[in-house]
């Protein structure tokens, strides 16, 4: 599998904000699914939010967090084992008075918590053993625990409980919301409306989706049955005392590792989820699948490739204001990149005067579009609030004061991060860390998501072009 090359921080691409945001929506969902509002987010110049309402419009199916494609599947057979356990059939009744299913569900949040833990360890340490780590959620602790500190203790010790810090980092929270978009819930999708279902004896996934996804989950059942057995908190086997190097070793020759595809999709999973982005997004539907392999074979897709491959189609407009956004955004957050790093040193405007025509051109277009029609929510209804922002920094730029802009780029940065509590990230010292979110779970930054459709499209393709048959 291709990895996609990460851009120099010195080169201007696409945007490469200094610090990772987590976009509000993203947010929403979080809240929705733990009630946890996540930690150690920046969005530095609060461009977010222009960044989300077009990201929403293009690629609403991923966003920053996501990495790989197959963790679409993984969140089904996390969910769907995790429902299993938590609820068995016994414990269904589709005579039961739903609200008496709802205060059950409420009950039942621990236990559920509990498995969905559990298994995504094990989904971290098999992909880990498998060396299929690129892109893995989880996959720093899983390093540490087997790599650095030899793994001396049993699967099930308290040390090796969490693979994240946080519930809201596991990949089935991170994509609740993309599954949603590509039709997997048949209603709502929060925990304690899933356990609600399960509980009333309805369905909660979606045929197609229970479908395409059994290859994954009979995978995942296999990884599960292994790793339980060497898990001294659901197990009383003799195997369960095993440490944590010992089991890593057993699982190595298992039959569960050779049959575990780790990211690798199937022809048949690789079908199904471009099929279901096609019907999200329909303007994808100018690419055929068998285009993608050609599409992706050399370097990751640009805005610009993009939105000259779409010409003519109705994502077409999205995709040209894409485009504007990124160039009267990137100069600002790019130089605010190169302050972070030098602590609060001027920015270098020798960069920026070549490409003030170009922004200029970016923003009247903007401007001319916001002005016209559109649906609600769109871009167009928070742009507005940033073309007089744009406006001044220009006018900044024009007169050669590098020092201004410095200030007004840090002002704005210190202005987002006050009413959070937190420090702006050009005043963070040598000592201080980098954001913590972006550090456990390794991600590439990116605005739009971009990066992130890339990489999963990328996945795709090499489904379509080198998968097995489901």
């Amino acid at each position: 599998m291709r990895t996609l090359p990460r851009q120099d921080p010195d080169e201007v691409g696409l945007n490469q904000p200094g610090f990772l945001y987590l976009n509000e929506h993203v947010l929403t969902k979080v809240k929705q699914a733990y009630g946890d509002a996540g930690k150690g987010t920046v969005d530095e110049l609060k461009f977010g939010p222009l960044f989300e309402r077009i990201a929403e419009q293009l690629f609403p199916w991923c966003s920053t967090l996501t990495t790989r494609a197959r963790y679409y599947f993984f969140t089904y057979a996390i969910l769907q084992l995790a429902l299993e356990r938590t609820i068995p059939p016994d414990k269904r009744d589709p005579q039961r008075d739903r609200r008496e299913c709802e205060a059950m569900a409420f009950k039942l949040r621990g236990p559920f918590r509990a498995h969905l833990r559990r298994f995504e360890k094990y989904l971290t340490l098999s992909l880990h053993l498998s060396g299929d780590v690129d892109g893995a959620f989880g996959k720093r602790r899983a390093r540490r625990w087997i790599d650095v500190e030899g793994g001396r203790h049993p699967v099930g010790a308290k040390t090796y409980e969490r693979v994240l810090s946080e519930d809201t980092r596991f990949a089935n929270v991170i994509y609740r919301s993309g599954t949603r978009e590509l039709n997997l819930f048949i209603s709502a999708s929060a925990n304690r409306a899933l356990m609600t279902a399960q509980l009333c004896g309805n369905p909660v996934f979606t045929s197609k989706w229970v479908a395409a996804g059994a290859k994954c989950l009979a995978e995942f059942r296999t990884l599960v049955d292994f790793w339980e057995r060497h898990d001294d908190t659901v197990s009383n086997q003799p195997n369960a005392r095993l440490s944590l190097a010992e089991v890593a070793e057993a699982f190595r020759y298992s039959p569960a590792k050779d049959a575990f595809a780790g990211f690798a999709l199937s022809t048949g999973e690789a079908q199904f989820l471009y099929q279901q982005i096609q019907a999200r997004t329909p303007y994808w539907n100018a690419v055929a699948l068998e285009e993608l392999g050609d599409l992706y074979a050399d370097k990751p897709v640009t805005l610009a490739d993009l939105a000259e491959r779409f010409i003519g189609t109705p994502g077409h407009d999205d995709l040209e204001a894409a485009q504007h956004i990124d160039v009267v955004t990137r100069y600002w957050t790019h130089q605010y990149a190169r302050i972070v790093a030098k602590h609060g040193a001027c920015v270098d405007l020798d960069m920026i005067p070549p490409a003030l025509d170009a922004i200029r051109r970016s923003r009247d277009w903007l401007d001319a579009a916001a002005a016209t029609h559109d649906r609600f929510g769109g871009w167009k209804t928070v742009w507005p609030s940033y073309t007089n922002l744009v406006g001044d920094w220009i006018s900044i730029t024009e007169r050669g004061d590098a020092a201004a802009l410095a200030n007004e780029l840090m002002a704005r940065a210190e202005a987002v991060v006050r009413e959070r509590g937190k420090v702006a990230p050009h005043k963070r010292g040598d000592g201080d860390q980098d954001d913590e979110l972006k550090q456990e779970l390794d991600l590439m930054e990116g605005g739009f998501r971009a990066d992130n459709a890339n990489r999963l499209l990328a996945d795709i393709a090499q489904g379509v072009c080198h998968g097995q048959p489901a």
